[in-house]
């Protein structure tokens, strides 16, 4: 939770007329969800090759997605610069492919969990990137929002705090009972 108000600060929701819209913070949210559900479904699957899984998820979204493209009547033309091109396949080999086996050798290596936890830091990552490549300001709000995400990861993964587990003879049924 406190990761998620820090992401809040930082992406400025409800802050004067440059405010990120609530909703598109939900979205994201939501794609975090499903990223981690989606992290859940994929350490419980039999082991399958990185690059094989890769092939069939992306080619199953890529079917829903042209799909969907064409049913809300999107507008279809290749890209004509080469540096769109560059862009495209660098995305694709390094941004995609590459990085979903990595995401996958760490799956399969780790607790979800923990692995879960990387989705709060991508706004710190896009924070620093914005700054570094495009020379956007780091204001006081994107590093008291940095700082707290900071603060939720820690508390939720690294502290090694644990919520108590039920007792015998407490209030709360063990699990089964209920």
């Amino acid at each position: 939770m406190i990761s998620l108000v820090g992401i809040g600060v930082l992406s400025g929701v409800g802050r004067g007329d440059n405010a990120v819209p609530i909703g598109y913070v939900l979205m994201v949210l939501g794609a975090g969800f499903c990223a981690a559900e989606g992290t859940i479904v994929l350490k419980k699957l039999p082991r399958v090759h990185p690059i094989a899984l890769n092939a069939i998820a992306m080619g199953i979204t890529g079917v829903l997605l042209l799909s969907l493209s064409f049913a809300t009547g999107e507008q279809h033309a290749l890209p004509e610069r080469a540096r769109t091109w560059s862009a495209l396949v660098f995305l694709t080999i390094f941004g995609t492919t590459l990085m979903f086996v990595l995401y996958a050798i760490v799956v399969e290596r780790w607790q979800v969990t923990g692995v879960a936890y990387q989705f709060v830091l991508f706004p710190i990552v896009s924070v620093l990137l914005a700054a570094w490549l495009a020379d956007e300001p780091i204001t006081a709000s994107l590093a008291y929002g940095g700082a707290l995400v900071l603060v939720g990861v820690y508390v939720g993964a690294l502290s090694g705090r644990r919520a108590p587990s039920p007792v015998e003879g407490s209030e709360v049924a063990p699990c089964g009972t209920c």
